[in-house]
C-alpha cells in the first residue's frame, strides 16, 4: 500500500487491524490452540472489500488506457459496449477478443500494474480460456 501512495499512519492501522486475531482449529471434534495466521486478512473481514477496491481501481485505470489507446478491445457485448474486465471481491476476470494484441495490452496493463504497486501475479491461480473461434491463436497468446 505504501508503493501506491498510502500514508505509514494508514498501513500500520491496518497491519495492526489485519493481524490482531488469532485462528484455532476444530479437529475431530477437539480444538486445537490459537494460532496468529500466516498471512492475509481473515475471511468476511469488513476492511477487506474496500482495500481490494482501492488497489484495483489502479489496474481498472491501466486497462481503460489501453482501451482508450486502442490497443485493447475487450469483448462487444451490444452496439456501443465492450466489456475488458469485471472485478470481484478477490477475484479480476480479464476479457480479450482473441487476438494477439488484446493479449499484449492485457499483458503490458499487468506488467505496468505489478511493477507500479510491488504485487505479483499468482499463476498457481490464474488460466486463459479460449473461446472455439480463436483456437489458432491460442499457442501465440499464452507465450
Amino acid at each position: 500500500m505504501l508503493h501506491v501512495g498510502f500514508s505509514s499512519d494508514f498501513v500500520n492501522w491496518v497491519e495492526g487491524f489485519s493481524s490482531s486475531f488469532s485462528l484455532s482449529l476444530f479437529i475431530n471434534g477437539s480444538a486445537s490452540s490459537f494460532f496468529p495466521p500466516s498471512r492475509g486478512l481473515r475471511q468476511g473481514c469488513p476492511l477487506f472489500p474496500l482495500l481490494f477496491i482501492l488497489i484495483a481501481e489502479g489496474f481498472s485505470r491501466c486497462l481503460l488506457h489501453e482501451r482508450e489507446s486502442g490497443r485493447l478491445k475487450g469483448i462487444k457485448m451490444g452496439e456501443n459496449l465492450s466489456i475488458t474486465h469485471l472485478l470481484f471481491v478477490d477475484d479480476v476476470l480479464l476479457f480479450g477478443d482473441g487476438s494477439l494484441r488484446d493479449a499484449q495490452a492485457i499483458h503490458q496493463a499487468l506488467y505496468l500494474y505489478c511493477k507500479a504497486t510491488g504485487m505479483e501475479v499468482n499463476h498457481q491461480k490464474s488460466c486463459i480460456i479460449f473461446h472455439r473461434a480463436v483456437e489458432g491463436q491460442e499457442r501465440a497468446i499464452q507465450n
